[in-house]
């Protein structure tokens, strides 16, 4: 029983390492897969990583929390574009976007702005915490032309707070059989 748990110590510490770097991790997955196969909860937990994702990666937090201040700047212009206005609507977003003071907030320091720019805000906020998946909710909520410019690094970052997630169970279920041999 000890050999089996530091079977899955070592595949855990191996997937996790490459999950960090953003590296594919297939073969650890596979690992992974194949030293906790008789154990129900890390079976599940491993499930819900995709193969797609293992095959190339997923980003790492920080290089989302980097490239968020690209996509905020897109989905605030995006969202102030009229309707049907075409060309021009988008040129009249820019300008104002330019000339509109982001990240205004209340007394209570709560966001204030359109519903965009407050998931905006929101996530921003959530990100220099480094709260991933309330970011994720968020930029979720976002809704037409800023949700489509942000819908990338909405996916992107879904991707990196399942794989998390699944770390996160897997490593607290290898601690816990460990702590059970003493």
């Amino acid at each position: 029983n000890s050999h089996a748990v530091q079977r899955l110590s070592l595949a855990m510490l191996s997937l996790g390492d490459a999950v960090a770097h953003a590296e594919p991790f297939a073969r650890e997955l596979a690992a992974m897969r194949g030293a906790g196969e008789r154990d129900e909860l890390i079976a599940c937990a491993l499930g819900a990583v995709r193969d797609e994702d293992a095959r190339s990666g997923v980003p790492t937090e920080e290089a989302l929390r980097k490239r968020f201040a690209t996509v905020a700047t897109s989905a605030r212009r995006a969202s102030l574009v009229p309707e049907g206005t075409g060309m021009w609507g988008h040129a009249l977003a820019a300008l104002t976007s330019a000339l509109k003071m982001h990240n205004a907030t209340n007394e209570q320091g709560e966001p204030v702005g359109s519903a965009a720019e407050r998931h905006i805000a929101y996530a921003e906020r959530a990100l220099s915490q480094g709260r991933l998946a309330e970011a994720v909710e968020h930029v979720g909520a976002l809704e037409g032309p800023a949700r489509e410019s942000a819908q990338d690094w909405l996916n992107d970052a879904r991707r990196r707070v399942a794989v998390d997630l699944a770390m996160l169970t897997v490593r607290a279920r290898v601690i816990t059989l460990a702590a059970s041999l003493s």
